[in-house]
């Protein structure tokens, strides 16, 4: 078991901080724009982007199918079918994403009938259009990104993650509040610095492969080569259900804030800082969950059983400590926490958020369990079920009771926040059962 965890750690590690980097990144955004005008700027970014994000974790999970299938690949020293994976998704993957950042920009009118404050969906507007467009080069991103994964090399994106959220924190310095001679773009500010750091990303991965001897050679084979039906057949069957399943999960958080936005800009804003800061939390495990992907994904293409139910349950078994670790984090600073991300004369703002990170607290176990569970499955080959648990847990339990408790039981916003406490409770229940009939399928 010791040796097993530390190869898993070894694995997340560089995956938790690469997408914490990412959520720094959001959250400079969110202190940036609290700071700058925590009553429109705030809120109208907070829509947009709870918006925006189900749609991102759409394009995103279609590529993470690509990671099991590599490892399965490196398990069975199969080079061939490295190569046709990499030639496939990169072309299927660029051209989806290209395509999400076009039809989304068209869509952006459509903010204007989500029921939301008169004063916040004109910024909305604003912000949305111009982050759109930063889907694509994340796609990009995500080919090379999801290949690396699946060879077990997780180290580089870390390095590239960190050069360009660190250039989307300072991008943000610049373009909110107009510093060192650049124009003053507020909301709009932020949209062109995310939009512009995920590009430099792109670029950044492209010039790693290009340099690293392990990856040169799957170049030309990415841009070379027949268009093989059964390859993409492969790739996309595995891979849809997961950005369908991200989707569902990141869509009912994207449409508890559209709910809340129904109780006001106030509690719109308060969410979201409650929300930005428990995403720290769910961020540091989804590391976990993708090392489990890949070290349950290499001994199921190598049939080495006894193996695979060690790397398993170690990535349980630190999820729960974990998850232990997190719940004590926020209760202990659900006062101080908020109000370090907006101005301190917003206390109805602050006062929403710390009585948010109560739940958001109590979610911590079934949070962590549920990115785990998922990750093992995947390396099970594993999709399609999880995609069905998702939309059963968050949009037929969680959802419906959360807005039964705050409108006609009159919890309020808490209420929708019981909600997701019970959606993602379910979800790992049934995904941690899942897992067990899998594993007796497996094991014959």
């Amino acid at each position: 078991m010791r040796d097993h965890l530390k190869k898993l750690l070894l694995l997340a590690w560089p995956v938790s901080l690469g997408q914490l980097m990412h959520i720094v990144a959001n959250i400079s955004d969110t202190v940036m724009l609290g700071w700058y005008d925590a009553e429109v700027s705030l809120p109208a970014a907070s829509f947009a982007f709870n918006v925006y994000m189900p749609l991102l974790l759409l394009g995103i999970g279609y590529t993470m199918g690509l990671t099991p299938l590599v490892s399965m690949a490196e398990g069975a020293k199969d080079r061939g079918e490295q190569e046709r994976l990499i030639r496939h998704s990169f072309r299927l993957f660029t051209v989806v994403g290209f395509g999400m950042s076009l039809l989304l920009f068209l869509a952006t009118p459509l903010l204007g009938f989500m029921g939301q404050d008169k004063a916040v969906v004109r910024p909305s507007q604003d912000y949305f259009e111009i982050l759109v467009w930063s889907i694509f080069p994340v796609m990009v991103s995500q080919v090379f990104k999801q290949f690396a994964e699946g060879k077990a090399t997780t180290t580089p994106a870390l390095v590239i993650n960190v050069v360009a959220n660190a250039l989307n924190i300072f991008l943000n310095y610049l373009l909110i509040y107009g510093n060192w001679g650049f124009p003053e773009l507020g909301i709009k500010g932020a949209a062109y610095a995310t939009t512009i750091s995920r590009v430099v990303m792109a670029l950044l991965f492209v010039l790693y492969f290009f340099w690293d001897k392990r990856f040169v050679t799957f170049l030309k084979p990415m841009i070379s080569g027949l268009f093989e039906g059964k390859v993409f057949k492969k790739i996309h069957s595995l891979s849809y259900p997961i950005g369908l399943q991200l989707l569902l999960e990141a869509g009912a958080f994207g449409f508890t804030a559209i709910m809340i936005g129904w109780f006001g800009k106030e509690n719109l804003a308060g969410h979201e800082v409650a929300l930005r800061i428990a995403s720290v939390c769910y961020i540091l495990m989804t590391g976990v969950g993708a090392a489990s992907t890949v070290r349950v994904g290499y001994y199921y293409g190598s049939n080495d059983i006894p193996n695979l139910q060690k790397a398993a349950r170690a990535g349980i078994w630190f999820t729960m400590g974990f998850m232990l670790l997190t719940l004590s984090g926020l209760i202990l600073g659900r006062h101080w926490l908020p109000s370090l991300m907006v101005e301190h004369d917003a206390t109805d703002v602050i006062n929403i958020a710390s009585n948010l990170l109560i739940l958001a607290a109590i979610f911590q176990f079934p949070d962590g369990l549920q990115v785990t569970f998922m990750g093992i499955l995947r390396g099970l080959k594993e999709t399609k079920v999880p995609t069905m648990i998702a939309l059963f847990s968050y949009w037929i339990v969680g959802l419906p009771i959360g807005w039964v408790l705050a409108k006609y039981v009159g919890l309020g916003v808490p209420g929708i926040w019981w909600g997701l406490v019970i959606g993602l409770s379910c979800s790992a229940s049934l995904l941690a059962l899942r897992y067990r009939f899998r594993l007796r399928q497996v094991l014959g």
